[in-house]
């Protein structure tokens, strides 16, 4: 009797396999005459479940985000640098003749805390204040283009000269494989004294609807997604890397100069992200290279390696 089950088994799964070859092998003439490769989109890309539909990451409307963010680097050693710092940002969409077309205006304000050994002579906050400015245009299914320029108020509100600078980003982005495989390529320009610009190069590679691999320079980082709630929420887990620091104008003994911090970072993080941009993160990390540099007066200072942990939250 066994033996009879085991064989009625056998049978029906042989006839699943024959009837899954045949209709593999059923081909229209239309799809013979087509000239270009065609990629058949992966199965958990079928938005028709709803557990797989997208989290939109902005608002229908004027308002866009509310976000503030702190975070704190350093080792716990008297003679060493340590940097605190908190910001806040306020965006705002304004559409470019539709919705689909919208230019992003963000104000932000940003101040650095330093602690430093007690016979180098440093300022005690360092500033931020500008406006993000972002703009965002799908031109077809494959390409995108988005801009980015950041002009700012970056010094300790004593210096007088060298106190505004401009981030700028351009970049371009093809869908080569639609929803699995995207490459990027473009230019950020920093506007910093240690590192003008960069090229801003790389691929975004999605295998799973877990997995997200951004290999973009100069901020790479491999995600994970532990949760999701349909089109409302996601939580995912990630690592990566990026340049921290900054360039700012200074009033030095009273010399106007530029100061410049710069660190190599690696990055270990959680982020929520909802619905209409709301979320938030924390991350924690190793700063490794660290050095502050003043320009005018030629001085510069190696620090060991710190810690770091960041935290946010959006609206």
């Amino acid at each position: 009797m066994l033996k009879l089950k085991l064989a009625m088994r056998l049978v029906v799964f042989l006839g699943v396999l024959a009837c899954d070859s045949v209709a593999r092998s059923q081909t229209t003439d239309r799809e013979l005459m087509l000239d270009e490769p065609t990629w058949d989109e992966p199965e958990w890309l079928d938005f028709t479940d709803d557990q797989e539909q997208p989290v939109e990451r902005f608002k229908k409307g004027f308002f866009q985000q509310l976000q503030f963010k702190g975070g704190y680097l350093g080792s716990g050693d008297s003679d060493d640098l340590a940097i605190g710092y908190a910001e806040a940002l306020v965006a705002v969409g304004v559409p470019l003749g539709s919705f689909e077309n919208i230019l992003g205006v963000a104000p932000k304000f940003r101040v650095d805390f330093l602690d430093g050994p007690s016979d180098l002579e440093l300022p005690s906050q360092l500033y931020t204040t500008g406006v993000n400015l972002l703009w965002r245009k799908q031109l077809n299914e494959r390409w995108g283009l988005m801009a980015i320029a950041t002009p700012a108020v970056r010094s300790d509100f004593e210096a007088t000269e060298n106190t505004v600078r401009v981030f700028a980003l351009g970049l371009a982005s093809w869908q080569w494989i639609p929803g699995r495989l995207e490459l990027s390529f473009g230019a950020v320009y920093l506007d910093r004294n240690d590192i003008p610009l960069l090229p801003a190069l790389g691929l975004k590679a999605r295998p799973t609807p877990a997995w997200l691999i951004d290999v973009m320079f100069p901020r790479p980082r491999v995600a994970y997604r532990f949760l999701k709630d349909g089109p409302r929420s996601e939580l995912w887990g990630y690592f990566g890397g990026a340049i921290g620091g900054n360039t700012w104008a200074v009033l030095q003994d009273g010399v106007n100069d530029e100061l410049t911090i710069r660190d190599y970072r690696l990055l270990l993080g959680a982020e929520v992200i909802a619905d209409g941009g709301s979320g938030g993160f924390i991350e924690i990390g190793l700063a490794l290279g660290r050095e502050l540099e003043y320009e005018v007066l030629d001085e510069k200072y190696d620090f060991g390696n710190a810690f770091l942990i960041n935290a946010g939250i959006s609206y």
